[in-house]
C-alpha cells in the first residue's frame, strides 16, 4: 500500500492531467451535437430580463440529429416534436422539444422545396418535467411570414400592452439550426401556464385557444375550388351560413348546454380543465346570448381594453373576422376575458375583397363597426359592448387612453422606428427573408402612415364628428 501511494505521489501530475481531460470530455460531450451543455435549475420568472430584452437582437442555436432535422423539414405540417439541445444567448438547455408550428402559413410553406424558414416552437418541459427557460415553459419563434415590415406582430403586441392587456413578451433573435443560419425571427412568449403565473393569475386559472376545424387550412384546401393556376380559391369557403362551416363554438354563440357543441374551445384547452371550468365557460357564453349577469361571468374592463387595441390595429384573421380565431380565452377567478395572439396580418393586411381594400376605408374603418365580414349578431362577445351604453363608454375611454398615452404621444412611433433600426441590418443580410429590403422599407412607411391617419380617424370618431367609414 505504501508503495502504491509513493508511486501515485511520484506521478501525480500525470493523474491530474488525465483527470482534467476526462472531466472536460464528459462535461462537454453533447447529446446530439457539438453543442456545449448544462442543465440550469431555475424557478424564477426572469425571462423578461434575458431573452425578452428588446434592446438587442438575440441569438438562439438549436442542435438536433441530422436525420431528425431532415424529417422535420420534409414533414413540417405534422408538427412532430424532436429532441434537441438549445443555447439562448449564453444559456444552455439540453433535451428540449423542437417542432414546426403554424396553420395556414405552415401548410403553404411546407410545399416549398428545400425550405427551412418555418415558424418553430421550443418546449422546455416536454421531455423533462419542471424544466423552464427562467420561468418560461414554451417559446414560439415566428418567421415574419406575410409581413413586409417584420413588425406587425411586434407592434400589435406593444399596442395591446399599452392598452393594459395581458400580452406575450417579445424580442427579435437570430436562429441557427445545426450551426447554419435560418434567419431573423420574432421570439414570442407562449400563452400557457407560465404566462398566467407571470401575470399574477390565480393557480386555478384556465386557458383555451378556440380553433374550429372549419377554419383549419387543411380543411379549407380540401373543400376549395382549384383554379387553373393551381391555387385554391379560399374565399369560397368563408361563408358562416354554410352548413359545412361549423365554428364549433369559436364564435362564442350559445347553442345549448352540451360541451360537445363547443369543441373548438374545449378541444383546444391549453391548461388542464375541470368539468366545472367547462360549465363556467358555457354559462359565460349563455350570458352573452341572454344579456343577463354579464359581469358575473365576464371581465368587462379587460374585454373593452382588448377590443380597443384590437380594433385599432384591425386584424381580419381574428374573432372580428370570418375565421373567429387567433385569440385566447382566459378563465380566472370565475370570469372570462380575451388574450391576444397572432397579428402578422394586422394593420389590415387581410381584406375580404378588393372593393373594400382602399386606403380611405382602411384608415377610417368604424370603431363601433369593426367586424370585417360577419354580422354583429354572430360575434356576441363584441355585440354586448356595442349594444350596452355603459360598456360602449368604457370601450371609448379605453381607446382614448390608448391614443393619449401611446399613439398620439409618439411613443408608438418611436418604438417602431427604434426597433426597425435594430432589426433592419439583420433582415437586409438575410437571403432567406420573404421580402427584399425595398419592400421592407415600404412596409415600415405604411405602418407610419397607418398610425398617423388611423389615430386621426379614431379621434374624430370618438369626438362624434362622423363615422368616416360610412362616407
Amino acid at each position: 500500500m505504501k508503495k502504491f501511494f509513493a508511486t501515485l505521489y511520484e506521478h501525480i501530475e500525470y493523474f491530474l492531467v488525465a483527470f482534467i481531460f476526462l472531466s472536460v470530455f464528459f462535461l462537454a460531450k453533447p447529446t446530439f451535437s457539438s453543442a456545449p451543455l448544462s442543465r440550469p435549475k431555475v424557478t424564477d420568472y426572469t425571462s423578461s430580463k434575458k431573452l425578452f430584452n428588446q434592446e438587442r437582437v438575440h441569438r438562439i442555436d438549436v442542435w438536433l440529429k441530422n436525420e431528425d432535422w431532415d424529417n422535420l423539414l420534409e414533414t413540417a405540417a405534422y408538427k412532430t416534436k424532436y429532441h434537441a439541445d438549445v443555447r439562448i444567448d449564453g444559456d444552455y438547455f439540453e433535451d428540449v422539444a423542437f417542432s414546426a408550428r403554424g396553420n395556414a402559413s405552415l401548410t403553404e410553406l411546407s410545399r416549398r422545396e428545400d425550405f427551412t424558414r418555418f415558424s418553430y416552437k421550443i418546449n422546455f418541459s416536454k421531455f423533462n418535467s419542471g424544466k423552464t427557460y427562467f420561468g418560461l415553459d414554451e417559446l414560439v419563434l415566428n418567421n415574419l411570414y406575410a409581413d413586409p415590415s417584420g413588425l406587425r406582430d411586434f407592434l400589435s403586441f406593444e399596442i395591446m400592452r399599452a392598452a393594459g392587456v395581458e400580452t406575450p413578451l417579445t424580442s427579435y433573435t437570430e436562429v441557427f439550426v445545426n450551426n447554419e443560419r435560418v434567419g431573423l425571427y420574432l421570439a414570442v412568449e407562449e400563452v400557457d401556464r407560465s404566462f398566467l403565473t407571470r401575470n399574477g393569475n390565480s393557480k386555478d386559472s384556465s386557458l383555451f385557444k378556440p380553433e374550429a376545424l372549419a377554419c383549419d387550412r387543411h380543411e379549407i384546401l380540401l373543400r376549395s375550388e382549384v383554379l387553373p393556376n393551381g391555387e385554391a380559391d379560399l374565399g369560397l369557403n368563408y361563408d358562416s351560413t354554410s352548413p359545412e362551416f361549423d365554428y364549433e363554438g369559436a364564435d362564442l354563440r350559445y347553442v345549448g348546454d352540451a360541451p360537445e357543441s363547443y369543441e373548438a374551445i374545449f378541444r383546444n384547452a391549453v391548461t388542464k380543465v375541470s368539468a366545472r371550468d367547462r360549465e363556467r365557460i358555457i354559462e359565460a357564453i349563455k350570458s352573452l346570448e341572454t344579456g343577463e349577469n354579464l359581469e358575473e361571468f365576464w371581465d368587462i374592463d379587460e374585454l373593452v381594453k382588448y377590443f380597443a387595441a384590437h380594433n385599432f390595429v384591425q386584424s381580419g384573421d381574428s374573432y372580428t373576422g370570418f375565421t373567429a380565431h387567433n385569440y385566447f380565452l382566459k378563465l380566472s377567478d370565475g370570469k372570462v376575458s380575451f388574450l391576444p395572439w397572432d397579428y402578422n396580418l394586422a394593420f389590415q393586411n387581410l381584406w375580404l375583397n378588393e372593393e373594400d381594400m382602399t386606403v380611405y376605408r382602411v384608415y377610417n374603418w368604424g370603431i363601433d363597426k369593426p367586424l370585417i365580414g360577419p354580422s354583429v349578431e354572430s360575434r356576441p362577445a363584441w355585440r354586448i359592448i356595442v349594444e350596452n351604453e355603459e360598456y360602449l363608454e368604457k370601450y371609448h375611454l379605453a381607446l382614448q387612453n390608448l391614443l393619449d398615452e401611446f399613439i398620439v404621444s409618439g411613443d408608438c412611433l418611436e418604438k417602431l422606428e427604434k426597433t426597425y433600426a435594430l432589426i433592419r441590418p439583420h433582415l437586409v443580410n438575410d437571403w432567406k427573408a420573404f421580402y427584399p429590403a425595398e419592400e421592407m422599407d415600404e412596409g415600415i412607411e405604411y405602418l407610419k402612415f397607418f398610425l398617423y391617419y388611423r389615430s386621426d380617424s379614431v379621434q374624430r370618431q370618438l369626438w362624434g364628428i362622423t363615422d368616416l367609414a360610412e362616407e
